[in-house]
């Protein structure tokens, strides 16, 4: 069995924004991937799930899955280091500062950080563990087809509910948004200064600016 496979969707057909870098990084890190072509996306849990249903089966043959967004994420990192982080059992998400949909800011979310809220644009686990995901996320009493899917993982997050488990730490993933102040790099390797963690998947989510992460990574080369 193959160890690890990144999975991203590209409903344009184009390699857009930071695309072609990003697949140049995991390719550069020994990481196998696979582009899914898929018709126009909507934000919906219903969809997300068809597309997992989908493309999970045909690529059973990989020990783990991580699902990233395709055209706002970099990989900086070693595959050693994020074997270690992805779990067996359930999922993990990408964390992100910025509360979205704005209703969740009426959701009792608990405060575990700067990192509280769910992003959806990122999330690891093996493929048996992901399947048996969507299976309980559906079977779940907030589960509505049409719903936004981050605004559902956020409604977990406030009833506590295993189904959640977000990267509050960022120790796989980190979203930009708001999130300079803690990040920098050593050689290269992006750290996440209040918790010492070493993500590798940067999200530039909210559309955020890379230009100063970009600065720091070279800057960390000098």
């Amino acid at each position: 069995m193959k160890d690890l496979l990144v999975i991203m969707c590209n409903s344009t057909g184009e390699l857009r924004g930071t695309m072609p870098l990003y697949l140049t990084q995991l390719e550069e890190a020994g990481i196998h991937y696979h582009v899914e072509s898929i018709p126009p996306p909507d934000s919906t849990i219903a969809f997300k799930l068809r597309v997992i249903r989908k493309v999970i089966p045909e690529h059973a043959d990989y020990e783990f899955h991580i699902f990233t967004d395709a055209f706002d994420v970099q990989f900086l990192g070693q595959k050693e280091h994020i074997l270690k982080q992805i779990p067996r059992d359930g999922i993990l998400l990408a964390a992100e500062k910025n509360c979205h949909p704005p209703e969740c800011k009426a959701l009792k979310i608990p405060d575990v950080g700067p990192w509280m809220y769910a992003n959806g644009g990122l999330w690891a686990g093996t493929p048996e563990s992901i399947l048996n995901w969507c299976d309980e996320i559906e079977a779940h009493p907030l589960y509505r087809p049409d719903k936004i899917d981050q605004l559902l993982y956020n409604e977990l997050l406030a009833e506590g509910s295993e189904l959640a488990r977000i990267d509050f730490k960022t120790t796989l993933f980190f979203c930009l948004y708001s999130g300079y102040p803690e990040l920098d790099f050593a050689s290269g390797m992006p750290i996440n200064t209040r918790y010492c963690t070493f993500p590798s998947f940067i999200h530039a989510n909210g559309c955020w600016s890379s230009k100063e992460m970009v600065e720091k990574y070279e800057r960390s080369l000098l």
